[in-house]
């Protein structure tokens, strides 16, 4: 039997409870981020599961390993668990190098790593552990086709942007 897919949300910077219908939150921790969320900030979502995201929209014009290492030091400062996915949002930009080097020392420290990126770009990276696939196709809730897809954010909306993620990972791989 397949379990069906687990609806979630994302914000720049969070609403003051969750929409209607959804499971799972993923929020920021940083990197060029507009805006890295508060311990308050992923405290609203409770017993929520969560996907902590780092954003890099310019790999090239960083240090890898540091960027590596201050997500992990975010990641400790909120106590989340090893064994849970960070995403590593990379938005269009294609760096195997840097992609490499976060996922080493992700895994390094006990998590797993989903490269997050529009459908025309994301793929041209390696897949670490998996892919978190924007498209927004128009047409509703979907999984993209791709053996290593976790996640499809499937609508950019006003406030926040809606997903789909794999129940397997929903269930093992984010924060509870």
């Amino acid at each position: 039997m397949v379990l069906p897919p687990v609806k979630m949300f994302d914000a720049s910077t969070p609403p003051a409870s969750a929409p209607p219908g959804y499971r799972a939150v993923a929020g920021y921790i940083g990197g060029d981020t507009p805006h890295t969320w508060t311990d308050a900030e992923w405290k609203r979502f409770g017993a929520m599961r969560k996907l902590p995201i780092w954003v890099r929209s310019d790999p090239g014009a960083v240090n890898a390993e540091a960027d590596s290492f201050a997500a992990l030091e975010r990641l400790y400062e909120l106590r989340v668990p090893r064994g849970v996915t960070v995403a590593l949002d990379l938005e269009t930009a294609v760096d195997g190098g840097y992609v490499s080097t976060f996922h080493g020392v992700m895994r390094w420290a006990g998590f797993y790593v989903w490269v997050y990126g529009s459908a025309s770009a994301v793929f041209g990276n390696p897949e670490a552990d998996g892919y978190w696939v924007a498209d927004y196709a128009g047409r509703g809730p979907f999984m993209y086709p791709h053996k290593m897809v976790k996640a499809t954010q499937y609508d950019n909306g006003t406030n926040y942007d809606s997903s789909l993620v794999k129940f397997w990972q929903y269930y093992w791989r984010l924060w509870k």
